[in-house]
């Protein structure tokens, strides 16, 4: 049973986050108004998050992680009221809907929940500005998306449909996309599954939470139809206790549904902040083996959480793409230079790379031993993957010297 109004839960139910996760800076106006806002961008599963922190509670724009210059995009735009009753939110709500998103950087269009952006070929900063005023027209906060300084590149020639997703979170279909989102449908298990974000290289949808297990995920864009085998797993967390004294401790039971008839690993990714360890490391991957599922298709496991000090903990669980060869890895047969040395632990490094052309990218290792790189050495990639979020993990490489 889920502890739905615990911390725990609520953690579990809100941010659900892959391995990508990033919290990018932001630009605030430089408005004498005292009633500036909180605001951020988060990057997550393949999609930027725009959170603007009105005073009845937050907005929120969703635009794909992967803007370039001179790109078609679209989004969604959500409200979230505060309030402790009903009527509360709904007067909040209401009043949310009359605030007003500018975008200053870029050709707009908004309508409803859509977004539709025009991204200029040099923007400024390399980023996308937004403002929200108040229905009087009071700027409230203001933040930028990044935009990649590269120009747009070509799109896949053909769709790369996900194979494993997780209950009600983003999952990502790329291919030759116009950036129109109204243009694209997708469903799982047939039915309608909700397009979150588009570019030109891809469509972000959000996974059903009522279909769990092997399925089969569609998409249309255009005249174009493509289906593929899916698996969408759910993962519950249940904790007895989720406010521990100093030493206390408690133990968190990880629920994993969807896996009947699973032929290689799936891994979870299980990560504890706040006020406790968790046994093994406050950031752990587990990879299921196909032996350990029981008949229902169920997986369970259980982790002790003890407080350092007192106070409350949240606890994420993440399904993490599988590193296939979902689309073309560019960087195989490439040799390239460690620019940072490789963070991270529990099977999972990241670090950075810098390219011959001179960018720089994050990559990932699985592996249970810390890979040995110091920054500044160079390194032959002899075989690598991307995963169905984009992330690049190298499975073979090698030391050597510098390119010729």
């Amino acid at each position: 049973m889920f502890l739905s109004q615990s911390k725990v839960i609520a953690s579990i139910m809100l941010w659900i986050i892959f391995v990508s996760s990033t919290i990018f800076p932001f630009r605030v106006n430089t408005s004498p108004s005292s009633e500036l806002q909180a605001q951020f961008v988060k990057t997550q599963n393949g999609l930027h998050y725009a959170t603007f922190e009105a005073p009845e509670g937050k907005i929120q724009m969703t635009l794909t992680d992967d803007i370039r210059r001179s790109d078609s995009v679209s989004g969604t735009i959500a409200e979230f009221p505060k309030g402790g009753t009903d009527i509360e939110r709904q007067n909040n709500l209401a009043s949310l809907k009359r605030y007003v998103v500018e975008v200053e950087t870029a050709r707009a269009f908004i309508s409803g929940k859509l977004i539709k952006l025009a991204v200029p070929e040099s923007p400024k900063n390399n980023a996308l500005s937004f403002t929200l005023r108040s229905p009087e027209g009071k700027t409230i906060a203001a933040l930028e998306i990044p935009v990649s300084p590269e120009s747009a590149v070509a799109a896949p020639t053909d769709f790369s449909l996900p194979s494993i997703g997780q209950a009600g979170r983003p999952a990502t279909i790329r291919g030759s996309f116009d950036g129109d989102l109204s243009n694209t449908t997708a469903s799982v298990g047939n039915q309608p599954a909700e397009i979150l974000a588009e570019s030109p290289r891809k469509s972000v949808f959000k996974s059903p939470e009522n279909i769990v297990g092997p399925t089969e995920v569609a998409m249309k864009e255009g005249n174009d139809e493509r289906r593929a085998d899916f698996r969408n797993v759910a993962v519950g967390l249940s904790a007895p206790k989720t406010n521990l004294l100093k030493g206390e401790s408690t133990t968190v039971t990880m629920k994993v549904e969807g896996l009947q008839g699973i032929r290689k690993p799936v891994s979870i990714q299980v990560i504890t902040t706040g006020t406790v360890n968790m046994g093994g490391g406050n950031t752990q991957i587990l990879p299921i083996q196909p032996e350990k599922v029981l008949p229902g298709g169920e997986f369970i496991a259980t982790r002790t959480l003890t407080a350092s000090a007192a106070g409350g903990f949240s606890v994420v669980a993440n399904v993490l793409p599988t590193p296939e060869s979902v689309a073309d890895c560019p960087l195989t047969g490439e040799i390239v230079r460690i620019e940072t040395k490789p963070d991270g632990g529990n099977g999972l490094w990241k670090f950075r790379i810098k390219k011959r052309d001179g960018e720089v990218q994050v990559v990932y290792v699985l592996s249970q031993k810390k890979p040995e790189l110091k920054s500044g050495i160079n390194i032959l990639i002899k075989k690598c993957s991307i995963d169905d979020t984009g992330d690049t993990y190298l499975q073979e490489f090698a030391q050597t010297g510098k390119p010729k």
